[in-house]
């Protein structure tokens, strides 16, 4: 059964344009409690912004995309141990990487994450994105 917040999110969807939709997801970012995220919230968000159908690339938007991925990167370092999937890992890796956000903090988050995750949880899939996303930028693994 959906999740209200993904109820909500395609009835908003629904009513507005793809652009418009994109500007109030983008404004609402800094409002949201990073705290309270799961893993696929903040995938999904980091995913939304440049798997958007209609991209602005006006320089004039009140929030920038450092802002969101700083955001993002607060919430991302807030969640509990074994909240992460690989998954969730591999796309939260390659969306930083892909926006040149990612920092040694965020990325040594996310080898934590993926190191305690027991082998057989891995898809074949998860582990090619995992291991592209680190091969991406090694210098910000931990030794």
């Amino acid at each position: 059964e959906p999740r209200e917040e993904e109820v909500e999110r395609e009835e908003a969807v629904a009513s507005v344009s793809a652009k418009d939709y994109d500007k109030q997801v983008f404004k609402g970012v800094a409002k949201v409690d990073g705290a309270s995220m799961s893993d696929e919230a903040l995938r999904d968000l980091a995913d939304s912004f440049f798997l958007s159908s209609s991209p602005d690339p006006a320089p004039s938007r009140e929030v920038s995309e450092e802002q969101v991925f700083a955001h993002l990167a607060a919430a991302l370092l807030q969640l509990p141990e074994g909240e992460m999937t690989a998954r969730g890992a591999a796309l939260t890796a390659n969306a930083f990487l892909k926006t040149n956000q990612a920092s040694a903090a965020v990325m040594s988050m996310l080898a934590r994450a993926v190191l305690a995750l027991p082998p057989s949880s891995f898809h074949p899939q998860n582990i090619a994105n995992l291991a592209n996303a680190f091969a991406r930028q090694p210098s910000l693994l931990p030794p």
